[in-house]
């Protein structure tokens, strides 16, 4: 049984086809409330790739104020 790394390809090292790859990636957005757009999706390969853009956009995102 393979590990999963943090430098995982998608499709080489998890075997996920690109509507697995779609379904992950929404998940990621539905979790995160972020939306990745259709470009940035198409180049992910690996989750080490959609973990960075994650945390950029979570840097770059206002925060929600409290009322």
């Amino acid at each position: 049984m393979s590990r999963l790394s943090i430098h995982a390809n998608f499709h080489n090292d998890l075997k996920l086809d690109s509507l697995d790859q779609v379904e992950v990636l929404i998940a990621v957005e539905d979790e995160f409330k972020c939306e990745f757009s259709d470009k940035e999706a198409d180049e992910f390969k690996t989750i080490s790739q959609v973990a960075d853009s994650l945390e950029k956009y979570m840097k770059e995102k206002p925060k929600e104020s409290s009322e």
